[in-house]
């Protein structure tokens, strides 16, 4: 792009644990030769060198629960040609979404000695609740995706599989104890062990999809 200005390229974060970020950063190569035809004008993860919008394409990263963040979103949003969300933080809202469901000023009372100082939002809410974003990233590294997969699925299957042995504990108990229904008589105990069988087949599912990850992993 000699004899032309290049395109300015921005990484913005917000509310998260700054992961997709440093998936950004992996990509070492790939930068090199990024920067040879975009100018990275903003990105604090990587350099104190920043310089002042417009900016051609932002990357975000993380959910909003400030005001403060609301109102910089907007900023961004104004001064950027194209704004992007990468992973799960900033496209819907992120672990920190969990808050929407409990009450947060009596979380912040628990953890804090002093909890009027603490300035937040009741909610974690996704870029997109806040501006127009015109592309999405959902899909954290491939690492780490995996790891993820690995983990979901091995307590999957010592969830399903302590389930599956409780139901057929209790499906025994209610056999022996004769205890049926009050108006049809219905006996109790096939119910439980249908199923604590259908316990024992979704930690079949389960195991075989782990071991389906692990030999990807190992071809790799």
């Amino acid at each position: 792009m000699s004899g032309a200005a290049k395109q300015t390229l921005a990484v913005w974060k917000f509310a998260s644990c700054d992961g997709c970020q440093l998936s950004v950063l992996d990509l070492e190569d790939e930068l090199l030769t990024l920067a040879e035809h975009l100018q990275i004008a903003y990105f604090v993860e990587a350099s104190s060198a920043s310089v002042e919008g417009p900016y051609d394409v932002s990357l975000v990263e993380g959910s909003i629960t400030t005001l403060h963040d609301a109102e910089r979103i907007r900023a961004i949003r104004a001064s950027s040609r194209a704004l992007v969300t990468i992973g799960a933080c900033a496209t819907a809202g992120g672990i920190q979404a969990l808050r929407n469901f409990a009450d947060v000023e009596e979380f912040a009372r628990v953890v804090y000695a002093s909890p009027d100082y603490i300035s937040t939002l009741a909610t974690s809410t996704p870029i997109s609740a806040h501006v127009n974003v015109d592309f999405l990233l959902e899909h954290v590294s491939g690492g780490t995706r995996k790891a993820t997969l690995v983990f979901t699925r091995l307590w999957g299957i010592a969830f399903f599989f302590l389930l599956g042995w409780n139901l057929f504990a209790q499906g025994t108990n209610l056999y022996n104890k004769h205890e049926v229904s009050l108006t049809l008589h219905v006996p109790y105990y096939p119910v439980a062990y249908i199923l604590g069988v259908c316990s024992f087949v979704e930690c079949l599912v389960l195991v075989s999809g782990l071991i389906k990850i692990l030999c990807e992993v190992g071809h790799e």
